[in-house]
């Protein structure tokens, strides 16, 4: 099981975590040494080291060794930050999992099983490898305990505190957005039956609605595409995207959510449409409609946010974008909503 001591990062011989599925060395002495940067909240971490690191180890034995390193400890937070200097990794290839292999960097779910089979047969062929020349990488083996990370991608040892302790710029800026949605949508809810008496109200929602369904349409495909792609996402100066993105957290029912704010979004413009140019009473279905979903919309993005700080441990810029889209909808959609709910009487 993991721990989570100060400053110790969870590395391991990977052979050692596999010994009963290992065979005998083959084809002499040659050894290929790696290094995989992982975190024990993403699932794609998880999914490499069982589908593509588990099955080679049991295919070379002592022959592959593969040193793990858990990037949400500071002393492998720090250890990766020498890796992306040492190797100039550029920002759109940041993030986790990361494999180093002599010279070559690998990152995520679809790189290194792509690539990471033949570097070792390449590198067995020419006599094997040595670790790959990260600073410091030689002294945290020494000083290091060794530690099978036996639990998949949620981290099961850390509290509430200490997964927000993690990143206190990004996950004080979630708890911001997250006061912010809470204080908005107990607003609006309170002056939904007064807005309903309310003569002057906007019968229908106004252009800026559909204005920030777009935004909020634009952050959801460009998430799509980083899950869907299993590429490194941009994260910028706040947060880390990738961790959230990678987590078990970023899909429901096997759909990652990216996807679905994308049909949310659709589905929010497409009643747009409804309420703006339709008959008076479908235009007024429309209208509830609206504000419904962009209801549901921010119950289920305040859920997102607070997961973020508490339980991943790290904040997505662009999910905090997109939640606050969903809220600034309700909003929009409030008095238009409301108006529609007491003229729907009179349709009856």
């Amino acid at each position: 099981m993991l721990t989570a001591r100060p400053m110790i990062i969870s590395m391991v011989l990977l052979w050692t975590l596999l010994a009963s599925f290992q065979q005998p060395a083959v084809g002499g002495m040659a050894v290929v040494k790696a290094v995989l940067f992982y975190s024990p909240t993403c699932r794609h971490c998880h999914d490499v080291i069982e589908q593509v690191l588990k099955p080679l180890a049991a295919r070379y034995g002592n022959q592959l060794e593969i040193s793990v390193v858990n990037v949400r400890e500071p002393a492998g937070q720090m250890l990766y930050q020498n890796t992306i200097e040492r190797f100039s990794i550029p920002d759109d290839r940041r993030g986790v999992p990361t494999l180093v292999v002599g010279d070559q960097v690998l990152v995520g779910a679809a790189e290194i099983p792509e690539k990471f089979p033949t570097l070792v047969e390449r590198w067995l062929a020419e006599g094997g490898i040595s670790l790959p020349d990260i600073p410091g990488l030689a002294d945290l083996r020494k000083e290091t305990p060794v530690a099978a990370p036996s639990h998949g991608p949620q981290d099961l040892t850390a509290s509430p505190l200490q997964m927000l302790a993690r990143d206190p710029v990004g996950n004080g800026l979630a708890l911001v957005v997250l006061a912010v949605m809470v204080g908005v949508l107990l607003y609006n809810l309170a002056r939904f039956t007064t807005d309903m008496k309310n003569h002057a109200s906007p019968r229908t929602p106004g252009l800026p609605v559909a204005a920030v369904a777009l935004v909020g349409l634009g952050i959801a495909t460009y998430m799509g595409y980083v899950e869907t792609a299993e590429v490194m996402a941009v994260c910028g100066p706040v947060g880390d995207c990738n961790t959230v993105q990678q987590s078990e957290y970023a899909s429901l029912f096997g759909i990652p959510l990216g996807v679905l704010g994308i049909g949310g979004y659709l589905i929010i413009l497409s009643v747009w449409l409804l309420a703006r140019f339709a008959a008076p009473r479908p235009a007024a279905l429309g209208t509830l409609a609206l504000f419904s979903l962009a209801l549901g919309g921010t119950l289920f993005s305040i859920y997102l946010t607070f997961l973020e700080p508490f339980v991943i441990g790290a904040t997505c810029a662009w999910c905090l974008g997109s939640a606050l889209c969903m809220t600034l909808l309700l909003a929009l959609s409030r008095r238009p909503a409301a108006a529609a709910f007491g003229k729907m009487r009179g349709f009856a």
